[in-house]
């Protein structure tokens, strides 16, 4: 018998996202151009979804990403 997916559209989303192309196209879409103009989306890398606070809480996420700032030092 197959696993019944609780969440489809959040599955579908999540599996379109992981994909780099589809990740850069969206993000840079729906940011503002100010941010998204200063943004090297060529070096956005998709992150681990489980980490730990400064408390030992435990957190999770569906998906997340890390993109630095074309320029080190962009809120100076």
């Amino acid at each position: 018998m197959a696993e019944e997916i609780n969440n489809p559209h959040n599955a579908f989303v999540v599996s379109i996202l992981k994909q780099k192309k589809y990740a850069i196209q969206f993000l840079s879409q729906v940011l503002p151009k100010t941010i998204s103009n200063n943004l090297d989306f060529g070096k956005l890398t998709l992150e681990d979804t489980s980490f730990i606070s400064g408390k030992f809480k435990e957190f999770f996420s569906d998906i997340l990403f890390q993109i630095p700032f074309k320029k080190a030092n962009y809120w100076s």
